[in-house]
């Protein structure tokens, strides 16, 4: 990022939808991650910053009632629905995957959320999405930990080639993945 900055080929990262709030009583200067975070007016990002969208919230982020914005366990969808911001984060993501030469990069995701490989998968399967893991287990993180614990070999790609998550295995191997 910071080599995209510097050639001026964007100005910096942001947030959509979400803006800052400092500690009042924090000394000296302060980074983004001290900050609690709540959902904003605009949604959109100025075109020289490279949008950041966290699909599922942060542990900083809070609604305007004070409710935290993280979505965790297995009811993702459905509570993904009462946030605004989260929904249209995952509109934007599918309308964003979907474009033509489109490319993702894949840093630190397990593959275990369905409404989200669904949505990797469709726009690989219509659209030839590009994509690049990135991830300390490199291809392993393909490894469905379900299946693994019946079989330590079998692997995504290996079995259901129906499911999404293992189309998205074989999507690694067609695509363009750096593990």
């Amino acid at each position: 990022m910071q080599t995209f900055v510097q050639e001026r080929k964007w100005s910096g990262v942001v947030i959509p939808g979400m803006q800052a709030s400092p500690p009042s009583n924090a000394p000296g200067p302060i980074d983004c991650t001290m900050c609690t975070w709540r959902p904003a007016e605009n949604i959109d990002a100025a075109p020289q910053f490279q949008p950041l969208y966290k699909l599922h919230g942060s542990s900083n982020w809070m609604t305007a009632s004070g409710e935290p914005l993280l979505i965790m366990g297995n009811v993702k969808t459905g509570s993904i629905e009462r946030f605004g911001v989260l929904r249209n984060y995952h509109d934007r993501f599918a309308a964003l995957l979907n474009q033509t030469n489109a490319r993702l990069m894949v840093i630190g995701y397990s593959f275990q959320d369905a409404h989200i490989n669904s949505v990797i998968e469709s726009a690989w399967r219509q659209h030839g999405l590009g994509t690049y893991l990135v991830d300390p287990r490199g291809r392993d993180v393909l490894i469905d930990p379900k299946e693994a614990k019946v079989s330590p070999a079998k692997t995504l790609d290996s079995g259901r080639r129906n499911s999404p998550i293992n189309l998205i295995s074989s999507m690694s191997r067609f695509g363009r993945i750096a593990a």
